[in-house]
């Protein structure tokens, strides 16, 4: 766990791309996960995949990789 204790930063979330296909939405954004040692932010890759129409809450799934 010591290796994982690392400063926190601000999630600056930004949006690449958002696209409709097939009644789906994809959309392609990023999340700040921490500061390098040369300043430079390390962000996290999301992509969120949902129906085009939704009327009501949807479930969701979550996928991460191992850190190590």
């Amino acid at each position: 766990l010591k290796l994982l204790d690392r400063p926190k930063v601000p999630l600056d979330p930004k949006s690449k791309e958002s696209k409709t296909e097939n009644g789906l939405v994809f959309e392609t954004l990023s999340i700040a996960s921490e500061k390098k040692p040369d300043g430079t932010i390390e962000r996290v890759p999301i992509l969120v995949v949902r129906p085009e129409k939704v009327e009501k809450k949807l479930p969701a799934i979550i996928a991460l990789h191992g850190t190590g």
